[in-house]
């Protein structure tokens, strides 16, 4: 088609409305044909820059990843030195590696520190591109954390190993660096990578800002990450700051089989973490039934006032059973005095109410402001409860200063 436009005397140079002449399209769309046709043509200008953008031949060709047009055009002669870093700088961005290597060998350069933006070396990370990535070390591109970190944590999401094979000198042996992608791939649960990244100290490096990477793992329910880990000798109960140990991110979350794997490793089943809660208080509170069964078989410290309180007070009646089986105390008191028969009147949990009623759970105990549960139950309309605990000797004085003017005694 080509070579009959022009034996018609079409122009081989003019510009169409987007400034390119037939070769830029040629190259553009990797037509070698057609490009050594119209290179045979005295002519042609094979250097023709677009009149809007500037782009040569060589560049279409570049940055589409026409290895043979870009081979073609440099047999040519076909060169600007003024542009040929930027035509290089486009040919790596699209992951155009043999192309990349064409460039390089005429000549071509790119800013090996890269910019407060980030380098060649940076986008190559960032987009994956791993045969990029190895030829621009061994032409040696500078790694910079400060630049090429975000790129880098990409590749950690994205888990791209070779990547960061490719990068583990440069990222170094240990230190928080390393500990925060280690920690990543254990958040997302990468096991290949969190395999290549483990070092020995990752816990002694963890902080306030760098928890360590098990916690990770078993909060975000990567079991075989968490096996990883344990297999490596990480510490079971290891925390930094206020935040939880692995065993109460695993329990708050529901992650039984984690859970349970913490426990065979010697996690201690009574650690207490945030606000001094252990992990019975955490799978009480959650409802976490099947859990609260195993931390129970494990060990458990049922005889504290949270979690009977906690259970009683959101509804949990299977968990109330449990908890009453294990001995635990049925009127145990927290700081504002409350008891397991005060949340549950207060919650409406007439099942509950009957069952501590009928374990013998006292009835008239004040809470810090002097009310008693039958107070509760009176202002909450809850009358069935307030049958109940006047049935138990639930005593009356309080009731009028809180009721609806019923006639609780009758």
């Amino acid at each position: 088609m080509a070579r009959l436009l022009l034996a018609k005397g079409a122009e081989a140079n003019t510009s169409d409305s987007a400034g390119r002449t037939p070769l830029s399209w040629a190259a553009g769309n990797g037509q070698e044909n057609t490009v050594r046709l119209l290179l045979d043509i005295p002519m042609v200008k094979s250097e023709f820059r677009n009149s809007r953008s500037q782009r040569t031949p060589l560049w279409y060709a570049a940055e589409n990843g026409h290895e043979a047009v870009v081979r073609l055009l440099l047999d040519q002669g076909v060169r600007r030195t003024d542009v040929m870093d930027e035509i290089l700088s486009r040919a790596l961005k699209g992951g155009h590696e043999a192309v990349a290597r064409l460039l390089f060998d005429e000549g071509a350069g790119f800013d090996k520190g890269g910019d407060e933006h980030g380098g060649a070396l940076c986008q190559a990370i960032g987009n994956g591109k791993e045969g990029i990535v190895r030829l621009l070390l061994d032409k040696g591109a500078e790694f910079n954390m400060n630049n090429d970190g975000d790129a880098l944590s990409w590749a950690v999401r994205h888990g791209d190993e070779g990547i960061i094979q490719l990068l583990l000198d440069k990222i170094g042996q240990g230190g928080k660096v390393r500990l925060k992608l280690l920690s990543l791939a254990a958040e997302i649960g990468h096991e290949a990578i969190v395999q290549l990244l483990f070092y020995e100290n990752a816990e002694a490096d963890s902080d306030d800002d760098h928890r360590p990477p098990l916690s990770w793992a078993a909060q975000n329910g990567h079991a075989a990450v968490v096996r990883l880990l344990l297999d490596k000798g990480v510490e079971t109960d290891a925390r930094m700051g206020c935040r939880q140990r692995p065993l109460s991110y695993a329990v708050i979350e529901g992650h039984e089989a984690i859970v349970r794997l913490l426990l065979e490793r010697g996690a201690n089943v009574n650690a207490e973490g945030y606000n001094d809660r252990t992990p019975l208080d955490s799978a009480v509170d959650k409802g976490h039934e099947a859990i609260v069964r195993l931390l129970l078989e494990k060990g458990a410290n049922a005889d504290t006032e949270d979690p009977l309180i906690t259970a009683a007070t959101k509804g949990h009646e299977t968990m109330v059973r449990l908890l009453l089986d294990k001995d635990v105390r049925i009127d145990a008191m927290n700081s504002e005095r409350w008891t397991p028969l005060s949340g549950a009147v207060q919650g409406g949990h007439e099942a509950i109410v009957r069952l501590l009623l009928d374990r013998g759970a006292e009835t008239d105990v004040e809470n810090e402001y002097g009310r008693l549960p039958l107070s509760f139950a009176a202002e909450s309309g809850h009358e069935a409860i307030v049958r109940l605990l006047l049935d138990h000797g639930a005593e009356v004085d309080m009731a009028e200063y809180y009721g609806d003017g019923k006639d609780l005694s009758g």
